[in-house]
């Protein structure tokens, strides 16, 4: 366990930042955790098939309570859909089970890569929302399709972001924007997702992960206890700042900066 010790800084460091995008982006943080983890996990000389699930489930973990924090800070303002979430949350259930499934049946390294695709996509993803105008007919409440196609949307966004330990914002965000929420409904509403996601989702690696041999110290299947311990308090310390950040910036250059940020991350997990 001492050996853990000296990663005490960087645990913190990721614990801060992941908490302040967390609240300004409705991410959740998981961009930032997985990494982070991940690349300790290698350095202490775990297998990848062991660090890659572990970075997921510990940075899940975190998620449960920063956006639960960063929910409630939204919601003070009146930007958290509750109707859209009740609507979603069965599939979002559902979508959480079918990604501890597939998490366990993947190979570390196929996840490894794919993490670092995904955050590819969300880098150009946010590059390109700072290019083009917010619609005309953005709303407040926005306009959904049918419950058929929500029940789809909750059950992939589900499956995804516990795959990959990202909690849900990252998807939910351009989603609802898509469909006409305004982005701070939008921002409010992801955060109280990534909660309703994130929570299934530790409970299933957790048991998936209590008869694999190689874990880290203090875990609780998937889980890494003094992980999570150290992270935790951070997260929670600055998603609050994060989410009163959001409504004095227009974020504009700050995506655009964490666009070539999550780009560095997935050059480095690749070659990890």
């Amino acid at each position: 366990m001492i050996e853990w010790l000296w990663w005490v800084l960087p645990l913190l460091g990721g614990g801060l930042l992941a908490g302040l995008m967390a609240g300004l982006f409705g991410i959740g943080g998981g961009l930032i955790i997985v990494p982070i983890l991940f690349q300790i996990y290698q350095l202490q000389g775990l297998s990848v098939d062991i660090a890659m699930p572990t970075a997921v489930a510990t940075s899940l973990g975190t998620i449960v309570f920063t956006s639960m924090q960063s929910a409630r800070s939204h919601q003070s303002r009146g930007t958290l859909d509750f109707a859209l979430l009740k609507r979603w949350a069965p599939w979002a259930f559902l979508g959480a089970a079918l990604g501890v499934v597939t998490s366990t049946l993947m190979p570390g390294a196929a996840l490894k890569s794919f993490f670092a695709l995904f955050v590819w996509a969300v880098a150009a993803q946010m590059i390109l929302s700072t290019l083009k105008k917010t619609p005309a007919d953005a709303t407040p409440k926005g306009q959904m399709p049918g419950y058929g196609r929500q029940a789809l949307y909750g059950t992939l966004v589900g499956q995804l972001s516990t795959l990959l330990g990202i909690g849900g914002g990252t998807l939910m965000v351009p989603l609802l924007s898509w469909h006409g929420f305004t982005i701070h409904r939008a921002v409010g509403t992801a955060a109280g997702f990534g909660a309703v996601i994130s929570l299934p989702a530790v409970v299933g690696y957790a048991i998936a992960g209590l008869t694999i041999d190689g874990r880290p110290p203090l875990s609780l299947g998937y889980v890494h206890g003094l992980a999570f311990l150290l992270i935790l308090p951070c997260t929670l310390l600055m998603a609050p700042v994060g989410a009163a950040l959001a409504y004095r910036l227009n974020g504009l250059w700050l995506k655009r900066l964490f666009a070539i940020f999550l780009i560095i991350v997935g050059v480095r997990m690749m070659l990890s």
